[in-house]
């Protein structure tokens, strides 16, 4: 999923990068993402899209694995990274053990 200010996927959208397509989505939240939100001081969640992933690892820009990793091109990465990656593990592909 997409989230905070660039959640409208435009700058995904636009960037001629291939084989996914951005959604809209809808979250409910249980009571206790309400509470984690108030202790992060935070007074609402942000918006989120869903980035719905239809590539093909090695040959388009954005691909899932069988276990639900996520593959990007080069160029993807250096688009995802005008974003918040903090979280995010980012290691080289390879085919042999990303299955």
């Amino acid at each position: 999923m997409l989230s905070g200010h660039r959640e409208d996927g435009g700058h995904l959208t636009g960037s001629g990068l291939g084989r996914f397509e951005i959604r809209d989505v809808q979250i409910t939240y249980g009571e206790d993402a309400y509470e984690r939100l108030e202790r992060h001081g935070l007074s609402e969640f942000p918006g989120f899209r869903w980035l719905v992933v239809a590539g093909t690892a090695g040959r388009d820009d954005v691909d899932l694995t069988p276990r639900g990793h996520l593959i990007v091109s080069d160029a993807a990465l250096a688009l995802f990274r005008q974003g918040d990656l903090g979280r995010c593990d980012i290691e080289e592909y390879n085919s042999n053990t990303h299955r």
